[in-house]
Formats: structure tokens, sequence, C-alpha cells
């Protein structure tokens, strides 16, 4: 398929996307607390638990919940009062005066330091065996069967990504052309669509492009004007231009890696971090800041305050303990070490509940994961993770980190997340899902949640469905703080109610039951899981 055919498809597909977009409805805020039965919206009950069973009840403990992700703005207005404060530290006098080995964790820990960027585990273990495989032609023996894999996953990674920015790059040019186009035809308020065809071309844009733009757009809006998909055209772009940019970078860093023959050559920028072993804990920076929103929606899920006017978080009595286990730019993926220390640090710290909306394919050295996960399970500790993003099945394909141990055995406290939509479709398009791999679901499509700078955005994601479940778990504990993990494990795991409502397999077109996408068949409910606290406490 030449360039220009690939640039029409593009242009065509964004261009119905704003058409669509357009179309869609946007759910109310605050959906994910809403009551089925009583509101009619898949939420999972949050208001209804408040305004019943909740009543005239205050909390009696608060509840600590570390959050492992890229970090947080923790001057958002949303979170006065519920970020951790570790009172044994002084804050900015540049010791550790508690003794546990990070220097000024005031609210938390960075553990990429000043690392900005990271890479892939394939692109790690390539280098790792490049040195000692890379001659050898043995085929037979198990390193060099690895090393085969590794290079081969290397080289696809490679590839794609240079494939999709080499391609997106000119797609952006030609959008661009035509959005500014779009913007001067809007000077007059009455030009149509079919004005395209009949104006003066663009300089750099093919008829043939503006032809297939004009037939997408009359179908979707007979007669319209342009406004409506002009003022969305540049999101597009600007989606695009995001594609480029993370695909680019995730090529380049892992060009330099391989170049530089160093898996550990952008961690040396992290402070006490030695790279090239996996027994070191003491490294990083207490700077838990950060330029990406995403932390901060996953926060505001479970404890935006409850007098927030623009949206409510689950739980009325928490402290959130930032830490930072991905890099400023997104690029690349969390380390296992990276993982097993940042569980420890928030067992140690005091945190009850781990909210881990992160996730990969791969876990290297997956040993230090599980027996950090198993130390949080000798200290209490729930853990909730996302299920993945992929639309894909689990059970076939592992996300990370896993309740599965390399022994067989499986840990009580982690629970992998699915995420449900707010219409009548129910699963949300593009989560994960697996009927031993994925424990439940919860609401977390288009979830309008807080962002930085004091803002507020609407995103989309397993990401969102976990802390869904993590806010639910902090809101049980804050109002029975006696019960033991076990116990506010089995609230929520009885909440759900097995359901045989046809559902849309993600990534596919088969009609399923929803009880077969997930361990426990469906989705988590916080009117039932306090109903049942009530009667265990």
């Amino acid at each position: 398929m030449n360039l220009l055919c690939n640039i029409r498809n593009l242009l065509s597909l964004a261009i119905l996307t704003c058409c669509l977009q357009s179309l869609a409805q946007t759910p109310i805020k605050n959906w994910q607390l809403l009551d089925h039965e009583k509101d009619g919206v898949y939420g999972i009950g949050v208001e209804k638990a408040y305004s019943t069973l909740l009543k005239n009840k205050k909390p009696k403990k608060k509840v600590l919940v570390a959050i492992i992700d890229v970090g947080m703005d923790i001057t958002h207005p949303a979170f006065r009062g519920a970020i951790w404060t570790n009172q044994k530290e002084i804050a900015g006098n540049g010791r550790d005066d508690d003794g546990n080995g990070y220097v000024d964790d005031v609210h938390g820990w960075n553990f990429m330091g000043e690392c900005k960027v990271e890479t892939y585990d394939c692109i790690r273990e390539y280098v790792k065996f490049k040195s000692k495989y890379e001659r050898l032609t043995d085929t037979l023996t198990p390193g060099m069967r690895q090393w085969t894999k590794i290079k081969t996953e290397t080289e696809s990674f490679l590839k794609f990504r240079e494939r999709i920015f080499n391609r997106t790059e000119p797609a952006i040019v030609a959008l661009s052309i035509l959005n500014a186009y779009w913007k001067n035809s809007l000077k007059a308020d009455s030009v149509y669509i079919g004005k395209i065809i009949h104006s003066q071309l663009p300089a750099g844009i093919d008829s043939n492009v503006i032809k297939a733009q004009k037939e997408v757009l009359t179908k979707v809006f007979p007669g319209d004007t342009l406004r409506r998909n002009a003022l969305t055209l540049q999101a597009v772009i600007n989606g695009y231009q995001n594609v480029v940019d993370l695909y680019k970078g995730e090529y380049l860093t892992a060009k330099t890696i391989i170049e530089q023959n160093d898996a550990g050559y952008f961690r040396k920028k992290s402070p006490g971090d030695d790279p090239y072993t996996n027994t070191d804990i003491h490294y990083g920076n207490s700077n838990t800041t950060t330029t990406m929103p995403h932390g901060n929606g996953v926060a505001g899920i479970i404890a935006a305050s409850r007098t927030n006017p623009d949206m409510k978080g689950i739980a009325d009595w928490v402290e959130l303990m930032p830490i930072s286990i991905v890099s400023q730019k997104v690029i690349g993926e969390e380390r296992d070490k990276d993982v097993a220390n940042a569980i420890r640090y928030a067992v140690d710290n005091g945190a009850a509940i781990i909210n881990f909306s992160l996730g990969k394919k791969s876990s290297p050295q997956k040993i230090l994961v599980d027996e950090s996960i198993r130390y949080a399970a000798s200290k209490g500790v729930l853990l909730f993770a996302a299920a993945g993003n992929d639309a894909s099945d689990n059970d076939l394909i592992t996300d990370y980190p896993s309740a599965y141990f390399d022994d067989g055995s499986v840990a009580d406290n982690v629970f992998k997340v699915g995420a449900t939509t707010s219409g009548p479709s129910l699963v949300w398009k593009f989560s994960n899902y697996g009927k031993k791999n994925v424990d439940f679901f919860a609401p977390g499509d288009d979830i309008y949640s807080t962002a930085l700078n004091s803002s507020y955005n609407r995103d989309s994601g397993t990401s969102y469905a976990s802390p869904t479940a993590a806010g639910l778990a902090a809101l049980i504990w804050s109002y029975y703080p006696n019960l033991t993990y076990k116990e506010v494990a089995k609230c929520i795991t009885h909440s759900v109610e097995e359901s045989n409502v046809l559902v849309t397999k993600p990534g596919s077109n088969e009609r399923v039951p929803f009880k077969a996408l997930s361990r426990l068949g469906g989705m988590i409910n916080a009117y039932k899981a306090l109903l049942f606290a009530a009667t265990i406490h």
C-alpha cells in the first residue's frame, strides 16, 4: 500500500473519529459511584451505601493507600488533608531522620530518581544476553533458546515502532494542512462540507484525500457545516503527535541502550541505584511530583474529597502515599526491582492498601515481586492491579504483576481488575479479561477524575477500574478497622454477583455471558460489600 493511500486512510479514520466523538454521549460525572438498580447506571453503589448503610455514621480510622504509579501532584485541592506525611521525617534537611534509608521521604518516594526515561524488559534482557550468546551457534541450550526468543522480540519491537512513527508523521503534516484550511473556511459561518470540493485546494493536499474526507463527513453529517469537525480535528492531530512522540521516544531509548551495550545506561541517573544488581533498595529521591496526570486520576477515584463539587472519591477517610516507579515521559516499562521495592516501601511505611495501575507482559525477575507480595500478605496488605488494556485474554498471556507464584500457589491479597462502562454494553471494549487471571470488574471507562494543576479530566482504562476496587477496600476498612485483610477481601468478593448478561468479548464480535470474563463473573458493589462487612466485623 503506497504512502498516499496510508495517509488517506489515516485521515479518513481521524475525521470519522471526530464525528463519532461528537455523537457520543458523555457519561455524567461520578457515574462510577451510582447504582444500577437505583440510578440505571452500572456504577458500584457508593452513593447508595452512604445514604443508607453509612448514614449518620462516621469513619473510625484513616486508611493509608499507596499509589504506585508515575507520581502525583499532591497540591491538588481535592487532596487537601489526604496526603500522607511521614511524621518522623524533617522536610528538606537532607537527612534520613527516621533511619529508614530514604532521605527526606516526607510524602513518599521516587525510585526513578532523576532518570526520565526507561526501556522495556526485552531490551534490557537483549543487552544482558547479547555478549554471551550472540556469536554462539548451538541452538539447543536453554540459554541459547532464550537468547533467540529475546532477539526476535527486540527486532520486532524496533521495527514496529519505527514503522508507526514513520507512517504517522506524514499524516500529521497532511492533517495539519487540512485543519488550517478548515479554520480559514470557518471565517464564514455557513461554509458547508461540500464546498471543500469546489474551493481551491490548499497546497500539499491531494484531491482524492479531500474527496475521501467529504465522503466520510457527508455520510455522518449530511449538509452539516465544518465547524463541528474542525473543532475536534486538532485533538486528533495532538493524539497522533503523542503517538509519534511515544513510539519515537521508545525507539530511540532502546537504540541508545543497545548501541551503548548498557542496560543500565539511563538508570545511572538514579542516585544510589546499581542497575546491574537486584539487591539494593535505597536509591532514588523524594521528589514524587509529576508532569503526567495518570497518578492523580487514579488517586482521585479513591480519595478526592467527598465535599468536592467537581468529582467525589469513594472513601472519605484516607491518606495517599505516592510512590513513583515510572518515567516522567512514560517511556518503557517498570523494572521488577522497582516494583518489589515500591511494594516493600509502602508496607514498611504503614500502607494497608496498594494500588498498582500499571502492567506488563514479562517479568524477568518475578521472584523479587513474588517475595514482596508475600511480604505484603504477611503484614496484612491488599494489592489491587489493573488487568490491562489490550482487549486480550490474560489466561493466554499473563499481565504482571500476577497473583500466581512460580511454585503454583496463589496470593490471596492480590486482585486483578477489569474495566466496565456506564452504558448497556457493560464491558469496556479494550479491557483485558480472563476466567482465571482477572478476578472481577469495576468501572473504568470515561471516568472524570483529578488531573494536574487543580484541573480535572476524563480518561478510560483498567488503570481506573483498579482504584475503584482499592477505594472500596479503603471505604470498608475506614468504617470497620478491625477486619483483617482476608475479611476485607471477602467483603469485596462477596459483593460480586455472577452475571449471565450477554456482552461483547473485548477484541472480538463474540457475545458471551459476562460471567465468562472473570474469576468471580461480575462487578463489585459497595452497598453489598458494606452490608456484608456489618455482619462480620
